[in-house]
């Protein structure tokens, strides 16, 4: 088995702040701890390069997303387009290591001719075109809603770029069946997203208010925001808390029509995990079912009663740590009842079983490394430095 792997990010993954950087950057200690060697290939263009990612890999090459108006005259998605480099092809053609590329954004180079005899795996972010239609059905700027569209049907068609993997992987149960019926005959596989929990942290008692927490700049995020403010936090006598990166100027506005509900902007990591853990009931609503909602997970592992609507679990298997609604006057009423009880010692033992059954990075990790066993046996050789 291969002691190396490159692995291609779609952005620095550190600090670990949303949900992609997280996902990558504890996939990349996961195969770190398991005794693999890391190539890291990333690109520069909202991040700086960071120190940190030093101690996990054994060498990282940062490369510039080339961005621009010119890039979007082009089949190819732009999120593919920007991220192509000649530097990070020579350097993955320097040797003959396996190459994880993390989301359809880092796959330009997949079908190239001379990588055709490499152990090539994909890790799905989401399916793409999916989540990008879901985008444009939330935003509010036709401009924006224009590109979202246009990029859209451009990723349903680039899809097919994944013939070229050995093994795809998805990230939860409904899309990896997705991906299993379009690319028949391939090995695919789910995998869930990796992350920084490693034990339940919740805290029994009550705490002191509702709580919905996600990236507020995404148009998805903040749809479900208004929504909820509108439609559930407005009908309850009970302070309500909406936190997360960057809320619109629309966004905080429109809160303000609502006495009980408070946004919290741009807290650091230690403040959002203390407002996680301080509510009592976190209200987590989308309305697209793509991807594992990551702020999902992060709540599971340390806050009290969390109540969604099915699309939020949806091919996770966490429906059963959650209580599910799916309308409004559902999740008002699961609230209301919440709301009146405390978080037990019982209620902690249940979530804890289901979490370390369904999400445990080490067991994750496993599929990527049976992997490199399975071609290295197949191959008749060890694939070794």
């Amino acid at each position: 088995m291969s002691k190396c792997i490159h692995v291609v990010c779609f952005n620095v993954p550190f600090p670990a702040d949303y949900g992609g950087a997280i996902d990558v950057y504890y996939t990349l200690m996961a195969l770190h701890d398991a005794g693999i060697e890391i190539i890291l290939h990333t690109f520069l263009y909202d991040r700086p390069e960071a120190e940190e990612l030093n101690k996990l890999c054994r060498r990282v090459y940062y490369y510039p997303r080339k961005r621009g108006w010119g890039k979007q005259f082009s089949l190819r998605p732009y999120i593919v387009n920007t991220r192509t480099n000649e530097e990070l092809l020579r350097n993955l053609e320097k040797d003959s290591y396996p190459i994880l590329f993390e989301g359809l954004h880092t796959c330009y180079y997949l079908g190239e001719a001379s990588l055709r005899k490499r152990l090539k795996l994909v890790r799905m972010c989401n399916v793409e075109h999916r989540y990008y239609y879901h985008l444009f059905k939330a935003e509010r700027n036709r401009l924006k809603g224009l590109y979202y569209l246009t990029e859209s049907l451009r990723l349903r068609w680039y899809e097919g770029v994944l013939r070229n993997a050995q093994v795809i992987y998805g990230i939860s149960a409904s899309e990896t069946a997705y991906l299993a019926g379009r690319f028949n005959g391939k090995r695919v596989e789910y995998m869930p997203c990796f992350h920084p929990n490693e034990a339940v942290s919740v805290r029994e008692g009550r705490g002191d208010y509702l709580l919905y927490h996600a990236n507020l700049s995404v148009a998805e995020n903040e749809q479900a925001a208004l929504w909820l403010m509108e439609h559930v936090f407005s009908k309850l006598d009970f302070p309500a808390v909406i936190a997360g990166k960057n809320p619109s100027a629309y966004l905080t506005e429109r809160a303000k029509q609502y006495p009980g509900v408070t946004v919290y902007a741009n807290p650091t990591d230690s403040e959002l995990d203390q407002v996680i853990h301080d509510a009592h009931v976190h209200v987590l609503v989308t309305f697209q079912a793509t991807g594992l909602k990551l702020k999902l997970l992060n709540t599971l592992y340390r806050g009290r009663h969390c109540v969604v609507n099915p699309l939020m679990t949806e091919g996770s298997g966490l429906e059963e740590a959650c209580r599910v609604a799916d309308t409004a006057e559902g999740i008002t009423s699961v609230c209301r009842e919440l709301l009146e009880r405390p978080f037990t010692k019982e209620d902690i033992e249940r979530r804890r079983a289901v979490l370390s059954r369904l999400y445990d990075n080490a067991e994750s990790v496993k599929k990527i490394t049976e992997a490199l066993q399975t071609a290295a046996g197949a191959e008749g050789e060890r694939l070794t430095e």
